[in-house]
């Protein structure tokens, strides 16, 4: 039964792990959690616009409770190895998340789309974080005083109201899949040799012990009859010797009569 168990359990657990793709997992939830982990680093692409994010969060009077995150990040995390934690680009920013220990920050458009573009290997061993720290979006750049200004305008908002933009942001990325079929691991009966060497020692654990009780058990009874026998043999010959005893006792009084006195 213990054999059973044991394999019942670990043939669960190797067949998940094997049949799912190996993602990451999270050491943190927001860039709160990453304060706590002094070993860790963060960075982006230099140039980016989160740095002239954080410029305005120095400029502003009452700064956002995600400019004094984002602060913080930065000095503990950024700013002690500014030049190695920030990157040229996003395929090296990804392949240092992938290494560990180090926290990438880019917006989510750019993000999703260079993450499409990597390899996957990279890229299932980078978890995107559901939190947005720096307001902002897409935009398209038209001169100044441009007539066509609200016109774009329109346009942009109509798409974006009906649902057009979403889906033309999933179809983009849908051309090339974060982690794709490749990168999950099969099991075959070479996987699962473990298992069934496992289910192997607790058959024959459970047999050396059946072995042994049955052994035990036999002893037992041997045991338990011998004394019966010795106990019925004792028995026996307690019986016989009253049983001799008692005809000795007759015999005597068959031969020695009680003497007879003549009458006067």
């Amino acid at each position: 039964m213990l054999g059973l168990l044991m394999y019942t359990a670990y043939s669960a657990t190797l067949v998940s792990f094997l049949a799912a793709a190996d993602r990451p997992r999270p050491a943190f939830s927001d860039l709160t959690g990453l304060l706590h982990l002094p070993h860790w680093k963060a960075g982006w692409k230099d140039g980016d616009l989160l740095e002239n994010f954080l410029d305005w969060c120095r400029l502003v009077q009452s700064p956002l409770q995600d400019c004094d995150t984002l602060q913080q990040v930065y000095e503990k995390h950024v700013l002690p190895e500014r030049e190695r934690n920030l990157v040229d680009s996003y395929e090296e920013g990804f392949r240092k998340v992938a290494e560990g220990n180090y926290a990438f920050l880019a917006s989510n458009e750019a993000a999703d789309y260079y993450l499409s573009k990597i390899d996957p290997h990279i890229a299932c061993h980078v978890h995107k974080l559901d939190v947005s720290y720096s307001p902002g979006g897409i935009a398209l750049g038209l001169q100044k005083h441009s007539p066509y200004r609200e016109l774009f305008n329109h346009g942009i908002q109509m798409l974006g109201e009906g649902g057009v933009l979403e889906k033309l942001y999933r179809k983009a990325l849908e051309s090339s899949l974060i982690c794709n079929t490749e990168t999950i691991v099969e099991a075959s009966l070479l996987h699962t040799m473990g298992a069934f060497a496992v289910l192997l020692l607790g058959v024959t654990a459970s047999l050396l012990v059946l072995t042994v009780e049955w052994a035990a058990f036999r002893c037992a009874v041997r045991v338990r009859l011998s004394r019966a026998s010795h106990l019925a043999g004792d028995q026996l010959r307690a019986l016989s010797r009253q049983l001799s005893n008692g005809a000795t006792w007759h015999e005597t009084r068959v031969a020695h009569p009680a003497p007879h006195h003549p009458s006067h």
